[in-house]
């Protein structure tokens, strides 16, 4: 009998937490602009919320049971290659796409700026050569922004004697 019952208060809870996700939360807000919207409950680790006129994505608690339906490219992306790692004096950077200008800096690991450059790059590949050979041995940040927009990538390297 007793195994009956906490079988039953189990499955009670079970099925009580596959209903739909719902948030209790102290403040939230929604915001939209021409570019897109957001939504964010406070309290939550993240929340986001895309939308277009094709179709909107909600990152967190939030969602319901809704398809997404398109998510067209935001914009410029910091897609490269970076070779060799660990390298000697050279570093070697490979852009796939996107922008057209980057803001390349080489921090040590107490964020000291130890390099900074701006690339600008024609159409094209986007091949850059990297000297370094004044390093000291050890181990770096290598961080690459597109100018005017929030996307920031930072990378380790490593440089050998």
């Amino acid at each position: 009998m007793l195994r009956l019952v906490i079988t039953s208060c189990y499955l009670c809870l079970a099925t009580l937490s596959l209903r739909a996700q719902e948030v209790i939360a102290s403040d939230g807000d929604y915001q939209n602009t021409a570019q897109g919207s957001l939504s964010w409950t406070l309290g939550e680790i993240v929340t986001e919320t895309f939308s277009e006129p094709s179709g909107f994505l909600t990152q967190g608690f939030q969602q319901n049971y809704e398809a997404l339906l398109d998510l067209s490219d935001l914009g410029p992306s910091l897609e490269f290659t970076l070779f060799p790692n660990p390298f000697h004096t050279e570093l070697n950077l490979l852009f796939s796409k996107t922008s057209n200008e980057y803001e390349l800096r080489v921090l040590d690991y107490q964020s000291k700026v130890i390099e900074s450059q701006r690339l600008t790059f024609s159409a094209g590949t986007k091949e850059y050569t990297l000297d370094l050979s004044e390093l000291g041995a050890g181990y770096y940040l290598l961080e690459l922004t597109i100018p005017d927009t929030d996307q920031r990538i930072v990378r380790p390297i490593v440089k050998t004697h």
